[in-house]
């Protein structure tokens, strides 16, 4: 009798943990489906971000795996699993940062030449800088969607839309951008001359980037030369002399 009433308290108790767990997994995603921009559904990126639902996922599978190879390691792999949850989110927000600034940097000259362009052929900044996001689906001309809408909008003045997009994108050469622009609109200076040194000071920079990354690459070269190749050519050469002397007995 008391066995079945402590069997019965477990079967509640863990029906409890797995109604809560499972209540906290879906108040998680529709938190980020709700904070998804555009509408977009989940993926496994977006899962694995979030620190709760990606302890839940790893969790669950090395629970899998424990019960079927050891009920002694449940414990190790929920310890696993929460170092995982709290690294990996990380990892992967950071990752995603990167890209995202380096995808904008790469379009920043486009982005000032055809502003150059439209301010050149009698369009207003603003009027070029829709005509960039309206014919352009990069991540630059995205971001600055929602910066141009605020401003719009009336929510921020276009120096704070640029800024939040400058500080959300982490590039200081779109904050170059950003304050080349405003400081010319504030002043009345030539934009489109401004705006036409910055570009080729970017293609200028990306190119010296490029010249630093080409001169770094013999170097890196090495390593994989000293480890596979090298041992390789010393065989080539060496096992012919080493068979020869195997050979007469020295």
């Amino acid at each position: 009798m008391g066995a079945s009433i402590c069997a019965w308290f477990a079967s509640l108790a863990a029906g409890c943990c797995i109604f809560c767990v499972a209540c906290l997994v879906l108040d998680r995603i529709d938190l980020l489906r709700r904070q998804s921009w555009r509408g977009h559904g989940l993926n496994l990126e977006q899962v694995l971000q979030d620190s709760t639902l990606s302890f839940v996922l790893f969790a669950a599978i090395g629970c899998v795996l424990a019960v079927a190879i050891s009920p002694w390691l449940i414990v190790p792999v929920l310890i696993c699993a929460y170092i995982l949850s709290r690294r990996l989110p990380q990892t992967m927000r950071r990752r995603k940062e990167d890209e995202l600034r380096r995808s904008c940097e790469q379009d920043l000259d486009i982005l000032a030449d055809i502003v150059v362009l439209g301010v050149r052929s009698g369009l207003s900044f603003d009027a070029a800088l829709d005509l960039y996001c309206e014919k352009f689906d990069t991540p630059l001309s995205r971001e600055l969607s929602e910066g141009v809408a605020q401003w719009h909008g009336g929510l921020a003045s276009r120096q704070e839309a640029l800024t939040g997009v400058g500080e959300k994108i982490g590039s200081t050469d779109f904050e170059r951008f950003s304050q080349t622009v405003v400081h010319a609109l504030a002043h009345g200076s030539p934009l489109a001359d401004m705006l036409a040194r910055f570009a080729d000071d970017m293609r200028e920079q990306r190119q010296t980037g490029i010249e630093r990354r080409v001169e770094k690459a013999p170097v890196k070269i090495l390593i994989p030369l000293g480890v596979c190749i090298l041992p390789a050519m010393l065989i080539l050469v060496m096992g012919p002399v080493l068979l020869q002397f195997l050979d007469s007995g020295i």
